[in-house]
């Protein structure tokens, strides 16, 4: 088996994360490797079978192989980085309350979106009854 030149041709995932590696050599004949990708991310160099005929380091740029690894550990980071879905009303920035002029309770904030928002409730009538109950007392 070393004496024929085995290249990586191609590669499918299994459900549980491992890769089939399918290498062939220039009879034809084919040689299937897997990879256990749980313990490999650590060292690139893990992913190759040792009969491989590449010439490691320069080989990675070409091989179709580490290509398909190499975009699933970055789909990976990708999907680490990017925030879950969220409430937009959760974060609210530059978030001001006041009661204006004409006794509306006014609220204006911003949202992470870009969104500005401002909302605006009558409450003179919470206000009357608010007065009317102190002045009972």
């Amino acid at each position: 088996m070393a004496e024929h030149k085995w290249l990586p041709a191609e590669i499918d995932k299994e459900c549980y994360g491992d890769y089939l590696c399918t290498y062939r050599n220039e009879l034809g004949e084919e040689l299937v490797h897997t990879i256990d990708s749980y313990g490999s991310y650590g060292d690139p160099r893990a992913f190759c079978w040792r009969g491989c005929s590449g010439d490691w380091p320069g080989c990675k740029r070409d091989c179709p192989i580490w290509n398909v690894i190499a975009n699933d550990m970055l789909e990976m980071d990708r999907q680490r980085e990017e925030m879950p879905p969220h409430d937009p009303f959760s974060f609210m920035l530059n978030h001001t309350e006041d009661i204006d002029a004409h006794n509306f309770y006014v609220e204006e904030f911003d949202t992470l979106d870009g969104t500005h928002w401002a909302i605006a409730v009558d409450i003179e009538k919470q206000i009357q009854d608010y007065l009317d109950k102190e002045t009972e007392d």
